[in-house]
């Protein structure tokens, strides 16, 4: 695969219309054995998910500022987070810059004008309501309802929770955990693979 990648790459890179999807799956894969993969599966999501209906098809050398703000603009206008939208910028301008360095024929840099992030009010449980989560949690308790009330106690991470094993509980000593040694991540594919926790 990683043959065909490299043949695909000098094939094209001499050919003017060049579309912005090819070069984003070359540029996937060069980094695909660099990044962890939870990075390359959120890179994936956002090139072939995102950015594939909405500019894949233009050819790489008209992705310029204007194209692009035109579509902040658009998922700004469909109450996209602003953060979220930074992201699909930035592996344009990651992708742009590759095609660079690759010496496609490219524009420039991609900049953007971004509105300030709305600072979102945190809502907090008050006593009396963690009082009342906490119970109705306790009633009927399933597997979802204990992972919930495990996480509101110890503060654990989701992925951390679902790679727990009952070695790294000790009932006896009554510690909470001895330690997270792994964690769950799923990638692009959907194979989950155990890590080492951040």
């Amino acid at each position: 695969m990683l043959k065909g990648m490299i043949e695909m790459i000098y094939k094209t890179k001499n050919q003017q219309n060049i579309e912005f999807i090819r070069v984003a799956s070359v540029w996937l894969q060069r980094n695909r054995i660099i990044w962890k993969s939870s990075t390359y599966s959120k890179y994936y999501h956002i090139v072939y998910d995102v950015l594939s209906e909405l500019i894949g098809k233009c050819d790489i050398s008209s992705i310029h500022s204007m194209k692009i703000q035109l579509f902040v603009n658009e998922m700004l206008d469909n109450d996209f987070e602003v953060m979220t939208v930074k992201e699909y910028v930035n592996v344009i301008n990651c992708i742009i810059d590759f095609a660079q360095e690759e010496r496609y024929d490219t524009s420039e840099k991609v900049r953007i004008f971004h509105p300030k992030r709305k600072n979102k009010e945190i809502q907090i449980l008050s006593r009396k309501e963690q009082l009342k989560f906490v119970r109705y949690l306790s009633e009927d308790i399933d597997l979802p309802k204990l992972g919930i009330l495990f996480a509101l106690y110890t503060g654990i991470r989701c992925g951390e929770l679902c790679a727990l094993k009952w070695s790294d509980i000790n009932l006896e000593e009554k510690k909470q955990l001895q330690s997270i040694k792994q964690y769950k991540e799923y990638s692009a594919e959907e194979i989950t693979n155990l890590q080492k926790p951040k």
